[in-house]
């Protein structure tokens, strides 16, 4: 990967490809977003991992803390993060902390200040895999950006030029994560990295167990959609059948793509002739989806 050396900022924007597609899918990534929420914390209590990282504001920190000590748990302040909204010209806080049992969440509020990563991500309950990968794409090679690694570093991928093709399992698809969709809740090493296709056969569980069960059926149905990263000069665009993603990404002289091959298509999509979109097969009268190389 040729890396040109500038950094865009770190942007997320979204287009619908209908205000259908909007209207019917908005919602549930909302609802998958708002049920995430409660299992980073509740994730502890199924013992999954010892601790889990928050963002909440001030005026519901004190309502949260009262929550979690409910249920025998702690919250530890972080930091507070001020950031100014352009668009209005107003300044919004808020905090991020760490919830965790007394003994874990006071370790890690120490490996923090000291900030060591490979720690906090063993308290967070990321597997080692996955830490050791994160340590050399943002520490050593100090990308932003870990999505063309992970698809280097997928097994079941084939590879062809500067476009790599990914089949696999929904819990495996991490494209999405931007907008909340996503099965675990770190950046695994790979699309079919064994631990982290576990962990989110377990936070599947748990969010059903928890009374969110719709969710869960929407979360795996969207990760079965086909999907296209494609990244240049910085900027990575995920292209699904319902809305485009733009956001920021490590800086490239020449184009990158990641293609997920769904299994799945939603009603709303867009019918179109590149991926992701589904497209007539050269040598039938039926559609299906077929990955072909981007222009």
């Amino acid at each position: 990967m040729e890396d040109v050396n500038f950094r865009l900022p770190d942007i997320v924007r979204l287009a619908w490809v209908s205000e259908e597609a909007r209207s019917a899918h908005q919602p549930q990534i909302e609802r998958v977003r708002k049920a995430w929420n409660r299992m980073e914390w509740h994730s502890i209590l199924s013992d999954i991992r010892p601790c889990a990282c928050i963002v909440t504001s001030p005026n519901s920190i004190s309502l949260l803390t009262d929550e979690v000590s409910a249920q025998g748990l702690e919250l530890y302040p972080l930091r507070v993060v001020e950031f100014t909204a352009k668009q209005r010209n107003d300044s919004s806080v808020l905090i991020d902390a760490v919830i965790g049992r007394r003994r874990d969440a006071q370790l890690f509020v120490k490996t923090w200040k000291r900030r060591d990563t490979e720690e906090m991500g063993r308290l967070l309950g990321y597997p080692r895999c996955c830490r050791e990968f994160y340590r050399t794409v943002f520490e050593l090679k100090g990308l932003i950006d870990q999505t063309w690694p992970s698809a280097m570093n997928t097994s079941a991928a084939k590879h062809e030029d500067r476009v790599i093709r990914i089949p696999g399992i929904p819990w495996g698809n991490c494209l999405l994560r931007t907008i909340g969709l996503n099965a675990v809740l770190h950046l695994p090493c790979s699309f079919d990295c064994a631990a982290s296709l576990e962990l989110g056969v377990r936070f599947s569980e748990l969010m059903c167990a928890d009374g969110y069960a719709e969710e869960v059926t929407y979360l795996r149905e969207a990760l079965q959609w086909p999907a296209e990263w494609s990244g240049l000069h910085g900027i990575a665009e995920i292209r699904t059948p319902v809305v485009k993603i733009c956001t920021r990404t490590d800086s490239t002289a020449q184009k990158l793509v990641v293609q997920w091959l769904g299994s799945q298509y939603p009603r709303e999509g867009a019918r179109g002739l590149t991926y992701p979109f589904i497209v007539r097969h050269p040598d039938s009268d039926s559609e299906k989806l077929v990955a072909i190389r981007p222009k």
